[in-house]
């Protein structure tokens, strides 16, 4: 009896508080769900109604409303029925402030704002796109002059007219669908976003997060669709989200301050009341998360600002073209940063996403020659995995001190034969990069390749594979000019039965114990040049 009262107590005073709130609904000032109304006008009518009321819920009833961009205000609750939709419209007009091309809601230096409900946001992509026509080749006959240092010269990439797994062009579309910047207390809850016409969320320096149960089901062929962006944010949480993306699911950057995207930027150069001052991404946590990506399922790095304390855990990504990327690009560094308990299943796609199904691909190496200047990536973990791929990881540092104190511990790696290995498979794609002869090269593939790393541990990693790979699947694990490398209790097999289960070279500092190959031998070895070797 008591615990009955205890909830009744509980469920009364959470009616009398949402009671208590202010309701303004968005048809009270004239917005109409009849598929041809455009509703800006009026649904920001309701939203500054609310704010100066000193707050409360913006309601969108069930139907379909057509808006341009909507500005969202501080202490609003934008709510969503079950059966309400926001529409983005096709006129990109609709879009438009001075002379700056925005997306479906745009909020800047605001406070206490979040969307919730079991509504629709649907950006209205596709209208923006052109289903038949490939996006990011240079000739109209499929070749490409970056093909020169592939494996497949001419061929690499060829698919012509091709647009099985997307990127579709476009012409022009609208901005960042959910663009939030410089605002504090942020919520998102339980709402389904649909067909982003390019990136679904950006948070820009932004702090206290909270993302949860949001589904995203963008279109897979749209290139740039990413999924949710925090830029520079901080004490960021996403929780309980379903994302499939035609790009990256889940990216962390360091970018600084601006609005940019397909040529449309705001230097802001302002000081704002809200948001986080300290110019720095740091303190973001990511659990209990299913990701689907044509780019990365998670993509962690670039820009001057660094990024730092990131835990991602409990996730499962799954057919994507990579799984996670960690990217040194520019000045910013990469510190301390966890993954835990993490499925991952990656695979050759067609068309010119970045990367070639490596389940997680760590690099550092400079974008462009105008600041030929990268940060650096320390104190990574990875830990309990479970990978099902079709090429192997890659870690790769331009110079010695670049990557340093990378952990793989509790990983199970087992490398698939696909539709595509041979015809796109045996580069490595570390775009982007500055030098085209670094963008996609060829490259052996091994389980797992390391190039120029410093404290670098191996420990409970099994690598097996299926049968009949093309001759360049060589190695089990392969590093290159690295500084202690300590490989244990590790079940290593080459991936042609013929090569090295670990072939290691120019190094100094090296111990390998208790690990043999599949079969309980010892395992093969191959050594160049390295210093301080003891092997158990």
């Amino acid at each position: 009896m008591k615990n009955f009262i205890s909830v009744l107590l509980i469920s009364l005073v959470f009616t009398l508080n949402t009671q208590a709130q202010k309701v303004f609904n968005i048809t009270d000032f004239g917005a109409k769900s009849d598929s041809k109304s455009v509703n800006t006008k009026a649904i920001n009518a309701a939203i500054s109604a609310c704010n100066k009321a000193g707050g409360g819920i913006v309601l969108v009833p069930a139907g379909t409303f057509l808006s341009g961009t909507i500005n969202l205000l501080s202490n609003v609750d934008f709510h969503l029925e079950i059966g309400a939709t926001i529409k983005g419209s096709d006129n990109l007009k609709d879009f438009e402030m001075n002379g700056v091309l925005f997306g479906l809601f745009y909020t800047e230096d605001q406070e206490n704002i979040s969307i919730s409900g079991k509504g629709t946001i649907d950006g209205n992509g596709s209208f923006y796109h052109k289903a038949e026509i490939p996006h990011g080749i240079e000739n109209g006959d499929g070749t490409d002059s970056r093909n020169k240092y592939t494996r497949q010269g001419a061929g690499y990439m060829n698919f012509k007219g091709n647009t099985e797994d997307g990127p579709i062009a476009y012409t022009a579309r609208p901005n960042v669908m959910l663009f939030f910047s410089h605002c504090t207390r942020l919520s998102f809850t339980d709402f389904l976003l649909i067909n982003s016409p390019s990136w679904s969320m950006r948070l820009n320096e932004c702090e206290e997060v909270i993302v949860d149960r949001i589904t995203m089901r963008n279109n897979m062929l749209i290139p740039n669709s990413d999924g949710i962006h925090s830029t520079s944010s901080c004490n960021v949480r996403i929780s309980n989200c379903d994302l499939q993306c035609g790009d990256d699911a889940i990216i962390v950057t360091g970018y600084s301050d601006y609005f940019s995207f397909d040529n449309n930027k705001i230097e802001q150069g302002k000081k704002y009341v809200y948001g986080s001052k300290a110019g720095i991404a740091e303190n973001f946590v990511v659990t209990n998360c299913i990701l689907s990506s044509r780019s990365a399922g998670i993509r962690v790095g670039y820009g001057y600002q660094d990024i730092r304390h990131c835990y991602f855990n409990n996730i499962v990504i799954f057919n994507s073209n990579r799984g996670i990327v960690i990217n040194a690009r520019d000045r910013g560094n990469i510190d301390d940063i966890t993954f835990e308990n993490i499925s991952i299943e990656t695979r050759f796609h067609t068309g010119h996403w970045w990367g070639k199904a490596e389940p997680i691909n760590v690099s550092a190496i400079p974008e462009s020659l105008e600041d030929n200047k990268k940060g650096t990536i320390k104190n990574v973990r990875f830990k309990g995995f479970n990978i099902i791929a079709e090429t192997g990881i890659v870690v790769w540092g331009e110079k010695e001190n670049d990557i340093s104190n990378i952990s793989f511990q509790d990983i199970k790696l087992h490398i698939r034969k696909g539709k595509y290995n041979e015809l796109l498979g045996g580069n490595l794609d570390l775009r982007p990069a500055y030098d085209v002869k670094r963008a996609i090269f060829t490259k052996d593939i091994a389980g797992l390749y390391a190039n120029n790393v410093n404290q670098f541990e191996i420990n409970n990693l099994k690598i097996t594979r299926d049968e009949n790979l093309p001759d360049f699947y060589t190695n089990g694990i392969w590093i290159e000019n690295f500084r202690k490398l300590f490989i244990d209790h590790s079940q290593i097999k080459s991936l042609d039965g013929k090569s090295s289960d670990i072939k290691l070279e120019n190094g100094d500092g090296c111990r390998i114990m208790n690990t043999l190959d599949l079969f309980g031998e010892k395992v093969t070895t191959t050594y160049n040049n390295v210093k301080n070797l003891k092997a158990d």
